[in-house]
């Protein structure tokens, strides 16, 4: 039993190592592709086509959606609200 029970913990140990390792790769890799984007941002900030190639499409869309979002709430407040 207490040599199962060896091999399993071995075993999490290991697992546990390899995904601190594939975490810290990531933390990296984003911190420096993050450092490239705001770099190109600012590099290109006259021309508005390049500029918009070094930002996020995720977190484009998800602002686009945010602004959108924003406008209906503030309509529909606007709307609401009585006019005396």
């Amino acid at each position: 039993m207490a040599a199962l029970r060896g091999q399993i913990n071995g075993r999490m140990y290991f697992e546990d190592d390899q995904l601190t390792i594939r975490n810290k790769a990531f933390t990296l890799l984003k911190e420096c592709v993050d450092e490239i984007r705001s770099y190109g941002q600012f590099a290109f900030r006259d021309d508005a086509d390049i500029a918009k190639s070094y930002s996020s499409k995720y977190r484009r869309e998800k602002q686009q959606e945010y602004r959108k979002n924003c406008k209906m709430d503030k309509s529909t407040h606007d709307s609401d609200t009585p006019t005396s």
